[in-house]
């Protein structure tokens, strides 16, 4: 390759005449398979240590979820308990708004029977004020009407 090789104990220029020769034998290039073994032995260690990691992960995924299902199983009883008494007081509250609702109804129909039974008879008592109400409302709502065309 052109590339020369001193015979021990000739000084080449870059070597200083104080400095012992030593015998130089000229390095040869390591061949591809030797690269090949090296390379597969490092793949087949990574691949070992992968293989390893993987195993110890799925053993600690089933510890780790064991551990989560353990200390969040009182929030999950905490949940359903608290559940069934917002249930039961929802319920509760429903049932006092229908009762709540139906006395209403019972009690605003005797108000306006009662409003119904004074009105009749103070029309029957003295009619003439009523009537008079009745034709001025009118008037009024005549006028507006035809204010509109």
């Amino acid at each position: 390759m052109g590339v020369e090789i001193q015979a021990a104990g000739t000084a080449g220029p870059w070597q200083s005449p104080s400095c012992p020769q030593l015998p130089y034998k000229p390095r040869q290039f390591m061949e591809e398979p030797v690269m090949d073994n090296v390379t597969r032995t490092s793949n087949e260690k990574i691949s070992d240590a992968l293989k390893l990691l993987d195993e110890a992960a799925r053993e600690r995924k089933d510890e780790v979820k064991n551990l989560l299902l353990g200390k969040f199983e009182h929030l999950k009883d905490a949940v359903v308990t608290e559940e069934a008494r917002l249930k039961d007081a929802l319920t509760a509250a429903g049932k006092r708004a229908a009762e709540t609702a139906r006395h209403l109804k019972d009690v605003s129909e005797e108000k306006a029977k009662e409003i119904a039974t004074a009105v009749d008879e103070s029309v029957h008592k003295n009619p003439w004020p009523y009537i008079g109400g009745a034709a001025l409302g009118a008037l009024v709502l005549g006028y507006f009407m035809g204010r509109r065309k």
